[in-house]
């Protein structure tokens, strides 16, 4: 492959306005695409529009069309391969037809194509109540709250980036929907909803907002973020903290169990973080090996170590502040580090020709090692998967997949004596898998890793650093292997820096990237949007991996791809830095507020169970809420007749407001709201979202028959594609299940050989007993 440019010679034309949209483009031409913007009207009730100091970073390198018109829009398309067509609302059939009936056309939709509120007014915040998100967020004695950097929208633009590529694939004309709900259930529900049909909640079960104890905690200087990922996390945690006693406390043990007993493990840990600086806090946990983060903003994640040495931040096109660069690199070689100004052109003097499409072989007979694990790695690969890849996961019984530790709860409850197949986070993320344990410790099981590796297209792992590379299996060590292998590492933080080492889970990077910082309460402390930086991690690479095929299958040369964890989270945060470095505003939560919408939050109703959730965006709308509640003294206060004054008096109006909705009932009011195009949503019960008849026009859930969960609803990808009913085609596979199969078919075993491998424990179909 030739330097950081992949895609060089791909034409893609994007047609957007907001964050989605712009960023799907941003991907693509960071990996060398040429990307063509024709900027459509907005609607009237439109707010989604992206501030200008961010408007630089997603439109650098893009030529911008000075018309806005769909016809304009339907002539460029006929000269691209790939076409990403951000929609506030979903487009008429026939226009689709004119721009995606022979070739790649990717939409981002609010709510999907069909469904009955697929055409309903929406802003971010709402498609978060909908999605499930917000009501598991916050704290017991305040109102539910959002996460605060647009992170939905974020997501969405690296799905359809990697869907672009994914499309070309199919060898045919396709229209791929990337819906907003699905992505937003994906970014931030964790599979609450998996986890509750395993175990088999109804709504009168009760239920907590989340909150992870230890999370983010005060040092004497600042704010310092954990996550205990495991028993022995949370066993070096307390003893860390000098409370090793405490081991023998079952109430400490779990996660709800802190959770119920908050106020006692709150003030035991706070009494030992408070008492130390931040920089004292990493250094001793870091040796404790639990995993640990500053708090960043969009000031001092500009001068993180980590981020300061591999140059993540690089001066912006016109010299003014930063923008982030791409958060992957290929062979080393980093995109992104170079960007000119958007240039804004017309139509006529781009030269572009109508031309037939182009696509690339199809994944079809493509062999992925697949070594990634938990959330993100597991997801890169399960991409790969539902295209056709044909995909080996490979575990040992000793080192099984972490995911399939969660959820222990349930482990008594569905076959105990099988409790590693019964996680909804493993049951979420691979589907279309065969199976493998390969202890590759043990000479035979290297022996037989490195056949694999022989056979293979690509490798995906998630490892720390340091597992694969004490095996012999670093980059230098597979390509010699074998040279056409595309080899995809996901560390935390990256393979350089100084933070190479250091332990960290999608939390861990909430905390470090800034995600935090822009989450909670004006008046207390950040909170951890609980999500997102997993299913970025795992699209990002996805997408660098198809990238790095598109170029490997042209030249035959393998690639290594380097997508960290860290940095797709860093990217989700980018606004912050961006904002911070060109203006010196430094944006920080405030609840469920937002600079364009006033009242914008979650309010109590009456007759639900739920809170109403919604945005009035212009003094318009705020005269028709009023006309609904004209027999209160609020409704006629001048301080809130403007827009501004709503604005500045935003939490006096949230308690007049609650008081008022408190006496309505829900449901009329939604309707009536609605009426109105004012965008709300009840925040719905995040267990039960695969029950909303709008979520299942998404079809982002599909009922799989599994041997130990039984027959449940499972997430799948947040895309629809025309010609593909269903993503899962297979189950996820059982601890070692296809291992006949693999061994024989794969890499050329008999019986006998097999038979002696068990035997030995390289692989076996249980955990190894410790």
């Amino acid at each position: 492959m030739s330097g950081a440019s992949p895609l060089a010679g791909l034409v893609v034309v994007e047609r957007s306005r907001g964050i989605a949209g712009g960023f799907a483009g941003r991907q693509l031409a960071d990996a060398g695409a040429d990307v063509v913007v024709v900027r459509p009207e907005a609607p009237e009730w439109w707010t989604e529009d992206v501030r200008d100091e961010l408007r630089g970073y997603l439109d650098a390198d893009k030529l911008v069309v000075d018309d806005t018109s769909f016809e304009v829009f339907a002539a460029l398309a006929a000269c691209a391969d790939v076409v990403v067509w951000e929609c506030a609302v979903p487009p008429a059939a026939e226009e689709i037809a004119r721009i995606g009936s022979d070739r790649a056309l990717v939409l981002i939709t609010p709510r999907g194509m069909t469904g009955p509120r697929s055409d309903q007014p929406w802003t971010e915040f709402t498609l978060q109540a909908e999605s499930g998100s917000v009501h598991l967020r916050g704290d017991d004695d305040r109102h539910a709250v959002r996460t605060g950097s647009g992170e939905t929208l974020w997501l969405a633009g690296a799905v359809a980036a990697t869907a672009s590529l994914a499309a070309l694939t199919l060898g045919r004309a396709s229209v791929t929907d990337c819906s907003l709900l699905a992505v937003g259930i994906c970014a931030t529900n964790n599979f609450i909803d998996l986890g509750s049909s395993l175990s088999e909640d109804t709504p009168a079960t009760p239920r907590a907002r989340r909150r992870l104890l230890p999370s983010v905690e005060p040092a004497s200087d600042g704010w310092v973020g954990f996550n205990l990922g495991s028993a022995q996390n949370l066993e070096d945690f307390l003893v860390m903290i000098d409370r090793p006693e405490m081991l023998a406390d079952e109430r400490f043990r779990s996660a709800a169990g802190r959770y119920d007993s908050g106020n006692e493990w709150n003030d035991m840990v706070r009494a030992w973080t408070s008492a130390h600086t931040v920089e004292e806090i990493l250094e001793t946990a870091t040796v404790f090996r639990v995993p640990v983060a500053p708090v960043h903003d969009g000031c001092s994640i500009l001068e993180d170590p980590q981020i300061v040495a591999r140059k993540f931040f690089r001066p912006a096109p016109d010299g003014v502040g930063v923008h982030p660069v791409a958060p992957y690199l290929f062979d080393g070689d980093r995109p992104g580090t170079s960007r000119a100004a958007a240039a804004t052109v017309s139509a006529a003097d781009l030269g572009f020709a109508a031309r037939p499409a182009r696509f690339d072989p199809a994944l079809d007979g493509v062999r992925v090692a697949d070594f990634g694990s938990w959330w993100a790695g597991a997801l890169a690969s399960e991409v790969l998967a539902a295209y056709g890849a044909e995909v080996v996961k490979v575990e040992s019984t000793r080192r099984m997949d972490g995911a399939r530790s969660m959820m222990g709860a349930l482990r008594m409850k569905h076959r105990p004596e099988q409790w590693w197949e019964v996680s909804h986070y493993y049951l979420a993320n691979n589907h279309n898998k065969r199976g493998v344990t390969l202890d590759f410790t043990h000479p035979e099981g290297k022996a037989l890793v490195d056949e694999l590796i022989r056979s293979s297209d690509v490798l995906i792992e998630n490892y720390a650093p340091r597992v694969l590379e004490s095996a012999g299996l670093d980059w230098p060590g597979v390509h010699e292997l074998n040279p056409r292998l595309v080899m995809v590492r996901m560390p935390a933080y990256g393979l350089t820096g100084p933070r190479r080492d250091q332990v960290a889970y999608a939390q861990t990077v909430e905390q470090f990237s800034g995600l935090c910082a822009r989450t909670g309460y004006a008046d207390r402390p950040p909170l951890n949007p609980n999500g997102p930086g997993d299913p970025m991690g795992g699209f990002n690479a996805a997408f660098a991996t198809l990238a790095a095929l598109h170029a490997a299958r042209a030249d035959g040369q393998g690639t290594l791809v380097e997508a960290a964890l860290a940095e797709g989270a860093v990217v989700l945060a980018a606004e912050q830095a961006i904002v911070y470095s060109r203006t010196g505003e430094l944006l920080g939560r405030d609840g469920n507020h937002a600079s364009t919408a006033a009242p914008q939050g979650v309010y109590p109703a009456g007759g639900a169970s739920q809170g109403l959730a919604f945005s009035v965006l212009d003094d318009a709308q705020w005269q028709g809420l009023v006309s609904l509640a004209c027999d209160v003294p609020w409704a006629t206060d001048p301080r809130f007749a403007t827009f501004e004054g709503r604005r500045e008096h935003r939490e006096e109006l949230d308690g007049l407001l609650a008081a008022w909705t408190t006496t309505q009932d829900g449901e009329a009011l939604r309707d009536a709201l609605r009426g109105l195009g004012i965008p709300v949503a009840f925040a719905v019960d995040a267990r039960f979202t695969h029950d909303d008849p709008q979520v299942q026009a998404t079809r982002y859930y599909e009922e799989i028959a599994h041997d130990v969960a039984g027959t449940l609803p499972v997430p799948t990808l947040p895309l629809q594609i025309d010609g593909i009913d269903r993503w899962s085609r297979t189950p996820p596979p059982g601890l070692g299940q296809h291992n006949a199969v693999v061994l024989t078919e794969v890499l050329g075993l008999g019986d006998a050989d097999i038979a002696a491998l068990l035997e030995a424990g390289v692989i076996g179909t249980e955990p190894a007993r410790r």
